[in-house]
């Protein structure tokens, strides 16, 4: 089965993972842009709604003086809310989310807020990733590079005829 994964990679070609980037990286941009636009929105004009929704959670009450504030503690209690909705169970064992703001918060909010920040934190790990993998360690041409050698090499052991 490897043999057919690396057989596949090498028929793809050099430029193969360079498309695949192409194609992906417009889409990742609007995401990003998108979730941008939705925290933006939240911050300015729903920010008294989320907080007054989770006023019972100790996350919100350590942070309740921010309500006003700048953008960057607004997002930065944004971003904290995504962390007690999306990881609910770890959150209600720590403490820092009370059961009844959690029922109570409005579900079009929850999904906007998971929405945007998992989607933030998506495009950052996947830039990271492709910086990692595609311009540190190069390793699609080494890769290809070697499976050229071998197809070359398997082909002069064999006896038959390999054009590079």
């Amino acid at each position: 089965m490897s043999f057919l994964i690396l057989y596949a990679i090498y028929w793809a070609g050099p430029d193969a993972f360079e498309a695949v980037l192409n194609r992906i990286f417009p889409v990742i941009g609007f995401l990003f842009v998108a979730s941008i636009a939705v925290m933006f929105y939240l911050a300015c004009f729903k920010m008294d709604k989320i907080l007054d929704a989770m006023s019972r959670s100790e996350v919100v009450t350590l942070r309740s003086p921010i309500k006003g504030q700048c953008f960057r503690s607004r997002y930065e209690a944004l971003f904290i809310i995504w962390y007690v909705l999306t990881f609910r169970a770890l959150a209600l064992k720590r403490g820092h989310l009370d059961e009844h703001d959690y029922d109570n918060f409005p579900i079009g909010l929850r999904w906007l807020i998971k929405g945007s920040c998992s989607s933030i934190y998506f495009v950052f790990f996947y830039f990271i990733l492709v910086e990692w993998i595609y311009e540190s360690l190069s390793w699609v041409d080494w890769l290809l590079t070697t499976l050229d050698y071998l197809v070359w090499w398997m082909a002069e052991v064999r006896g038959g005829f390999y054009e590079r």
